[in-house]
């Protein structure tokens, strides 16, 4: 692929065009913090505290996750029976 490709040189197009934005964003964002830190200053603000709707709360305590309950009698009794008839119709399939 040569360098003249119209391919290629759309390609570094893009590649200009993205980093050109980035620059753009960054130097903004630094713009609009300096200003806000310079009103601030100027006029006494105060930063706002993050609301704690914003928070992500942790999903562990503070003695780490609590571990499943145990399962139910009825639940094991239940889920044995599945497993023998699931044997139960292996060994019929096997039979034929």
């Amino acid at each position: 692929m040569e360098a003249t490709d119209p391919s290629a040189w759309s390609f570094m197009k893009w590649i200009l065009l993205v980093l050109a934005a980035g620059f753009i964003g960054q130097f903004g964002r630094a713009m609009a913090e300096g200003i806000l830190a310079r009103a601030r200053r100027l006029f006494g603000w105060k930063k706002k505290e993050k609301s704690p709707l914003t928070e992500v709360p942790s999903r562990e305590g503070p003695a780490g996750p609590e571990p499943p309950p145990p399962p139910s009698p009825e639940k094991s009794a239940k889920k044995a029976l599945k497993a023998q008839l699931k044997m139960a119709k292996k060994a019929a399939k096997v039979k034929k």
